[in-house]
């Protein structure tokens, strides 16, 4: 699941709406709807206030970063190889990979256009 779907379920468990837990972060309930459909990720500070509202909840990025790493080591790229691919820093290739880094929607679309094409089977 990802950081939005978990976002989702755990608010809708608790009874909440997105309004309610806008108000308490003191954002617009039109971000909580981003970050539930992973349009945009909150910031670590925010995700820290969600989870002492919500629960626990995954940190965004972390599954992209398990998925990222291990699909570059699979297909024996190296992150030069892989930012080369993407367009993109090899700094920032790094730094999603180990989670420090929450990638942009249009980010994280680049990197699954170049990398589901090379993982699936010809």
């Amino acid at each position: 699941m990802t950081f939005g779907e978990n976002l989702r379920k755990r608010r809708l468990d608790l009874g909440m709406t997105q309004e309610q837990v806008a108000r308490r972060l003191k954002v617009s309930a039109k971000s909580v709807g981003n970050w539930e459909t992973d349009s945009s990720w909150p910031l670590m500070r925010q995700v820290l206030a969600l989870r002492a509202i919500l629960g626990d909840l995954p940190t965004p990025g972390e599954e992209l970063a398990s998925r990222l790493k291990s699909t570059r080591a699979r297909l024996r790229l190296t992150a030069n190889d892989l930012a080369n691919l993407v367009g993109l820093d090899v700094r920032t290739v790094r730094a999603c990979e180990i989670g420090r880094h929450c990638p942009t929607k249009r980010c994280r679309e680049r990197l699954r256009d170049v990398l589901v094409p090379l993982t699936v089977p010809v």
